[in-house]
């Protein structure tokens, strides 16, 4: 099974980030999938995020790109198999927690030099499947 962390910047719309917490939370407690927020709101993100017990950075909001990599950088330390991208207003299913926990590490892409991960065969994977 592969060793998956979801990343997940956070940037105002506090309601919905909320949400889309308490969702990867219950998924967290299924699949044990590791979450890394990345906030830019001082105390008010860290507020968000001290309850559901996920990792935490603060890191400025301009450009978000260096957002995106600054949490990149702290996934990279723990060898994962995966990293799941998502921003503060997407919901993911059980199922796609699923399906990259058990897709064949041979398929998965790892771009050391960009410093992301990617895949190029999943939706061919989800579409053929149905």
């Amino acid at each position: 099974m592969n060793k998956l962390a979801v990343i997940l910047p956070i940037f105002k719309r506090h309601e919905l980030t909320n949400l889309c917490l308490k969702n990867l939370w219950h998924q967290w407690q299924k699949y044990g999938v590791d979450v890394y927020v990345v906030g830019s709101e001082g105390q008010a993100s860290f507020d968000l995020v001290k309850n559901y017990g996920f990792n935490y950075l603060e890191f400025e909001n301009n450009p978000l790109s260096a957002k995106f990599n600054a949490i990149l950088k702290e996934t990279q330390k723990y060898n994962y198999d995966g990293v799941i991208v998502l921003g503060s207003d997407n919901f993911i299913s059980d199922s796609i927690i699923e399906f990259y926990q058990n897709v064949s590490n041979k398929k998965l892409l790892q771009l050391n030099e960009n410093e992301c991960w990617s895949r190029s065969f999943v939706y061919q994977r989800i579409i053929e499947s149905r």
